[in-house]
């Protein structure tokens, strides 16, 4: 239980939310080389000054926050209170991975731009993602935490091997038109490489592929980009 953040320099001081997690774990064989993961999230809570606004940026952030820019955005809309739904699932068969997340928000007591009330609506995203170890790794799991973790790879880059080289594919979208509020939608697909040269170090190619249905209908159409991350951590 916490107050909803308002901005950078403050909180909502009269408002509320109500956050929790749970997830089951009704297959685990070989050491998590098999298994499958169950997961569902939800979270009421009042809205800050009694408004939300919802919005996203492409998937691919090649820049600043500032200089990247936002790709659907329902504005600031007058409401009462929010709840969230979050099912999760996830398999892992030996160098294969499976994870897919939905997520829907419902806003009560909505107010459109033209003025309208429109009761409750609901805006929805979720993604789909299949990965493979081309090197014959498995994609570790952490029980305390219901969570996947550290890719160990198991021969490091170096004198040692080339460490653990995974490919993938993921679709996604983001859908925040209900009833008389049309904040656009949009659908990416994206494929992906990825090299971990030891447990503390790797690099990522990602190329992904969106079509955008803008809001009130101006500016849709396809858009793309292929990105390079390295990471270090420690």
């Amino acid at each position: 239980m916490y107050r909803p953040l308002n901005n950078s320099a403050g909180i909502g001081i009269d408002n509320y939310t109500v956050s929790g997690r749970v997830t089951a774990l009704p297959i685990f064989e070989d050491g998590g080389t098999q298994l499958l993961h169950v997961g569902f999230s939800a979270s009421q809570g009042s809205l800050v000054n009694d408004q939300f606004r919802i919005r996203a940026r492409p998937t691919l952030r090649n820049g600043p926050g500032y200089a990247v820019p936002v790709v659907v955005d329902t504005t600031t809309l007058p409401g009462s209170s929010q709840f969230l739904i979050g099912p999760e699932l996830a398999a892992v068969v030996g160098p294969w991975t499976f994870q897919a997340e939905w997520t829907g928000q419902f806003f009560n007591d909505a107010v459109a731009s033209n003025g309208q009330d429109q009761g409750t609506v609901n805006f929805h995203g979720g993604y789909g993602q299949m990965l493979y170890f081309l090197t014959g790794e498995h994609q570790a799991y952490e029980k305390t935490e219901g969570v996947f973790g550290r890719v160990v790879p198991k021969n490091s880059f170096g004198a040692a091997g080339f460490g653990a080289w995974q490919v993938g594919v993921r679709c996604s979208y983001l859908n925040l038109i209900d009833k008389a509020i049309d904040g656009g939608k949009v659908i990416d697909m994206t494929v992906g490489l990825n090299w971990f040269l030891n447990p503390n170090m790797k690099i990522q190619w990602n190329y992904i592929l969106a079509q955008r249905d803008g809001q009130q209908g101006q500016g849709n159409g396809n858009f793309d980009g292929f990105g390079v991350r390295a990471a270090i951590d420690f």
